[in-house]
């Protein structure tokens, strides 16, 4: 969905316009909002490291937001390895290893763009505008708990729709292993 498809979506379920300007940064505020509660919300990247030393102290990406998995170089998954004020890995052997890692999802700045997080996650977005544009310009108004309770309730179905779509194809994929 384009941003002028959620800012239009935002007159339609609440009859309100508040500006291109203003959907625009809750947007991005939404996105930075959703990524600190839900993995699903968040951008995905990886950047390899070679471990010369395993006394030393690698830096991780300065975008990296949290490390949720770690190859070798021969592609299997490890554990052996140590965070350190979420900025440094340490590897506990010399290998090159994938680091694959969390970040926020690009800004959008213009009303053609499509936000980054998951599709599913769209349709809450023009509730949380509609709550921030109500809460700034008309604080007493009564529709303002249903704004934030419509779109705790979309966040929610698409979060849980994304985990049961993660889990599905993992239990297929478990399956197919044992034949």
């Amino acid at each position: 969905m384009l941003v002028s498809d959620i800012i239009a979506r935002v007159t339609a379920v609440s009859n309100l316009t508040p500006g291109n300007s203003f959907c625009i940064s809750k947007i991005n505020e939404c996105m930075e909002d959703l990524a600190l509660e839900y993995d699903s919300a968040k951008a995905r990247n990886s950047t390899t490291q070679t471990c010369t030393d395993v006394e030393a102290w690698y830096e991780l990406p300065a975008a990296c937001i949290g490390v949720y998995r770690v190859d070798d170089s021969n592609a299997n998954e490890i554990r052996r390895f140590t965070i350190k004020d979420g900025q440094l890995i340490q590897f506990d052997y010399e290998d090159t290893f994938t680091i694959y890692y969390y970040t926020y999802q690009t800004e959008v700045t213009l009303v053609t763009e499509t936000p980054g997080v998951h599709v599913s996650f769209h349709g809450a977005m023009p509730y949380y505008i509609a709550f921030k544009w109500m809460m700034r310009k008309d604080p007493a108004n009564p529709r303002i708990s249903n704004m934030l309770d419509t779109y705790n309730d979309r966040v929610e179905k698409a979060y849980t729709a994304l985990y049961r779509a993660k889990t599905r194809h993992r239990r297929i994929a478990k399956s197919n292993e044992s034949y």
